[in-house]
């Protein structure tokens, strides 16, 4: 009796763990990130004390909740894709080794499975200070348009930052950071810098890994694109 009680509060667990890691949303299922589920602990906390959840606290679920679905269909695709590559592995024909030959026609290039794949280097790189360009990067009514004034981008080899700062609240500057890792890595986040204003790119440096920036009507900054952080203060030539 006892062991059947214990199998069905396992369950339960297992029930609650699945429903607050994945959303039923309009029509579409989705997994909750860790941003997101902080987000609506805080939300709670105001609730639970009968206060108004302040308008900052819900722009950035909304945008959480984008970036939700955003990176659930990325995870799904690559779920899906190492299956087709598995699929493709089992089923390729093999060599006096036991290898798959993945690749049989002779004088096709061979690449090494082995080495993670290097993305494309960009061509247009450089700085574009046009707030029209900066916005046009985002559909017109999307959860970016809505929260953020962006104003300048900044294209480096393999990383797309645009900047500016937080609509209502000009006082905090940001960064939307889409770039590409070794391997295919994909990255895409905003970050916001309270009490830094509104952020202006201005040059590149360092072989186009640093990004010099203005911030709080005219000091200087910098963004070390490998590292994915800004940094508030001069940046010095090593």
């Amino acid at each position: 009796m006892k062991g059947r009680q214990y199998l069905l509060l396992f369950v339960i667990v297992v029930v609650v763990f699945l429903i607050s890691s994945v959303v039923l949303g309009a029509n579409e299922l989705f997994r909750k990130t860790d941003e997101l589920i902080q987000l609506e602990k805080i939300k709670e906390e105001y609730e639970n004390k009968s206060q108004k959840v302040p308008e900052d606290i819900l722009k950035k679920i909304e945008f959480a909740i984008e970036y939700s679905k955003i990176s659930t269909k990325d995870v799904e695709r690559c779920e899906q894709e190492v299956k087709e590559k598995e699929t493709m592995i089992v089923e390729a024909p093999k060599d006096e080794k036991g290898n798959p030959i993945l690749f049989p026609l002779q004088g096709e290039f061979v690449p090494n499975l082995s080495e993670e794949p290097t993305p494309r280097p960009k061509e247009d790189i450089g700085i574009i200070k046009d707030q029209k360009c900066a916005m046009n990067y985002f559909a017109p009514h999307s959860i970016q348009m809505e929260i953020y004034n962006f104003v300048t981008v900044v294209v480096t080899p393999y990383d797309t930052l645009i900047s500016g700062n937080r609509k209502g609240n000009e006082n905090t500057g940001v960064i939307y950071h889409i770039g590409m890792r070794r391997g295919g890595e994909l990255i895409e986040e905003v970050k916001e810098y309270f009490g830094e204003g509104k952020i202006v790119f201005e040059s590149l440096e360092n072989d186009n890994n640093i990004v010099i920036f203005s911030y709080d009507n005219g000091k200087k900054g910098y963004f070390d694109v490998e590292k994915n952080l800004a940094i508030f203060e001069e940046y010095h030539k090593p």
